[in-house]
């Protein structure tokens, strides 16, 4: 490892007796100070990383605090609170706003419904999707769907691309088929608008509900089936005992959760799984305890009802999500 000329030059400075301490990596760091920063006193390159990004890395820090110049990597923080009535529609009465996703160059994605409650009256939904652009700090929206106002149109996922997958549906007037869309918001030649997806064999899709930083994308295909599009533009089935698979995350691995509603003594139970890279299904987790079911009852199959969806997936293949189950009106 080359070790920079500002960093022979403060060492020949004169510098706290605490240099003199015990340094496994001999990265010019304390083992102590390490420890109590949260650091490797094993790994000599974590000295050159800029832990809380304020523009000094790890033994910029280490001088400045043995020195009483600073506290050491504590961070360069602010809170602002942003106030998101500009997304209003101004004929609306009612506007509600959802924070989908957002990524690690600070982008940040909205959906926004809008509408007008009248007693008596099934209200019209208005759609716009907003999208924060973290290094730039600027807002821009979709609010088209190949022109026209949309009757549907939501976002799903946002990769650190600021590209961005959803579901969309044209005016009545238009058809109004739900199709999926993908946007690259942070491209500069940008619009408002959206328009179907489609895939490599020229099909179109019913949603896209998620998009890793490679653009493989997840989803639901025209004929209701789960899709995943690989690099490599191919497409993949479920086993076919499976019962109404769905893919709802996938990390940049191109590992994919999802979940399936297999036979449980002749209950559609939840199952989720993981897809790894080779088409190797994982299902050994099980969306509920099988001890909350009473099998002896003979009204449980018709009293019986449970959901589940893996939502987060991060890269080391660990999901989370959400479920519920009732029986006999029992959450």
């Amino acid at each position: 490892m080359e070790i920079p000329s500002w960093r022979i030059v403060l060492a020949l400075l004169p510098l706290p007796v605490a240099l003199m301490a015990s340094d496994i990596d001999g990265d010019g760091i304390p083992d102590d100070w390490e420890d109590n920063h949260h650091m490797d006193k094993s790994n000599p390159n974590d000295a050159s990383v800029d832990f809380d990004r304020d523009g000094l890395d790890a033994f910029k820090e280490y001088v400045l605090d043995s020195s009483g110049a600073g506290e050491g990597p504590i961070g360069n923080w602010s809170s602002n609170l942003i106030n998101l009535d500009f997304m209003n529609r101004i004929d609306s009465s009612f506007n509600r706003k959802e924070i989908v996703d957002f990524n690690d160059r600070g982008d940040l994605l909205v959906n926004v419904r809008s509408w007008t409650y009248a007693p008596g009256l099934v209200p019209t939904y208005y759609y716009r999707v907003w999208f924060y652009n973290g290094s730039e700090g600027t807002w821009s929206v979709l609010s088209t769907v190949d022109g026209r106002e949309p009757s549907l149109l939501k976002a799903h996922d946002l990769n650190n691309e600021g590209v961005i997958v959803g579901e969309a549906r044209s005016a009545a007037s238009n058809g109004g088929d739900p199709f999926g869309f993908i946007k690259d918001m942070r491209k500069a030649t940008c619009t408002g608008d959206v328009s179907p997806y489609l895939t490599p064999f020229s099909e179109s899709l019913e949603t896209l509900v998620g998009i890793n930083d490679f653009g493989e994308v997840i989803g639901v295909d025209a004929a209701g089936d789960p899709y995943f599009e690989t690099l490599s533009g191919g497409t993949v089935s479920c086993p076919p005992s499976w019962t109404s698979p769905v893919f709802t995350a996938i990390n940049n691995w191109g590992e994919v959760a999802g979940v399936e509603y297999g036979d449980y003594w002749g209950i559609g139970a939840p199952r989720h799984f993981l897809m790894t890279p080779g088409w190797s299904w994982l299902t050994d987790f099980p969306a509920f305890d099988n001890k909350l079911l009473d099998l002896e009852s003979s009204e449980i199959e018709e009293l019986f009802d449970a959901s589940f969806r893996p939502t987060w997936l991060n890269d080391w293949g660990e999901f989370g999500g959400h479920y519920w189950i009732e029986t006999q009106d029992d959450w």
